[in-house]
């Protein structure tokens, strides 16, 4: 039986890459940051203008994909941050 939820987390965080020394799978829970969110090579807030009403972006941060789930979005953050913490900004102010 195989785990969706596994297979994500090695998809996100894996290399995925088909020659990948020990094969694709071989590196999941390896990255634990979007590379090109954390080297600035997309420099974009990930704040969505539409749920930002509901899930403010805090100034000076950025939700690229973070953690084994590859949290991205400001709305993605608030909306766990509300379900873990029962408080939205609690990872939106990190």
């Amino acid at each position: 039986m195989s785990s969706p939820f596994l297979a994500n987390l090695a998809h996100e965080t894996g290399g995925g890459w088909a020659t990948a020394p020990g094969g694709e799978l071989k590196w999941g829970l390896f990255w634990n940051e979007n590379i090109a969110g954390r080297t600035g090579l997309n420099e974009s807030a990930f704040v969505d203008e539409a749920s930002s009403a509901l899930y403010p972006g805090v100034s000076g941060k950025r939700y690229y994909g973070r953690g084994p789930i590859m949290l991205s979005w400001n709305f993605n953050y608030g909306l766990f941050s509300s379900i873990i913490y029962g408080d939205k900004i609690v990872l939106l102010a990190l």
